[in-house]
């Protein structure tokens, strides 16, 4: 079962927090300084933790704390997009990825918080989702 894991954060979100550290330090965008790899799929994710590690704090936490927030944006975004139809956001939410990859500080639960807001919304909204 995906939840026997326990609250962990996820080996991709340290390739983030790698890239964004080197970003506060004045290397640049980069994994390893000197080295010009593009290495990110999630710019938005990684630029987020600029001011976190910038302030000294852990982005591990961080990035857990903001998928948790993320899943509930996404179920109040299911509840708006379905007209308030609760059947809706509790499929989303038995989805056991969902609440998984929201607290494994992953960008997925944001991304798709993102998109399911953007739905039905005007162009702004899908040009943040985008």
């Amino acid at each position: 079962m995906e939840g026997s894991y326990g609250l962990c954060t996820q080996d991709d979100a340290y390739i983030s927090f790698r890239y964004a550290d080197n970003l506060v330090n004045g290397h640049g965008l980069v994994f390893n300084p000197g080295e010009r790899v593009e290495g990110i799929t999630n710019l938005l994710w990684t630029v987020l933790f600029v001011p976190v590690l910038a302030a000294g704090l852990d982005p591990a936490p961080v990035s857990a704390s903001m998928g948790m927030v993320a899943s509930v944006l996404l179920m109040i975004a299911t509840w708006r997009l379905s007209g308030g139809h609760w059947l809706a956001v509790l499929l989303v939410a038995a989805v056991p990825g969902v609440s998984l990859e929201g607290a494994q500080g992953l960008e997925t639960v944001a991304f798709a918080a993102l998109v399911t807001a953007a739905l039905g919304r005007s162009q702004h909204w899908a040009w943040w989702a985008g």
